[in-house]
């Protein structure tokens, strides 16, 4: 996989119902509302937004949990 790129998350906000905006290590922001892809047994839980607003920044890894 030539030329793939990782970048670490350096802070996540919650800005709307499943909405978040991410810093990235390399200055890259990025507002995005995860609300359409939020179906299916995978991640069809975190439609309830009780559940969705506890996202969590693993600073050692630089993802959310």
């Amino acid at each position: 996989m030539s030329g793939l790129v990782l970048h670490s998350i350096k802070n996540a906000v919650l800005i709307g119902d499943h909405a978040l905006r991410l810093d990235f290590e390399d200055g890259f922001v990025l507002e995005v509302d995860l609300g359409p892809v939020l179906a299916g047994r995978l991640l069809g839980a975190l439609r309830d937004l009780e559940f969705f607003k506890r996202v969590r920044l693993n600073p050692k890894y630089g993802s959310l949990e």
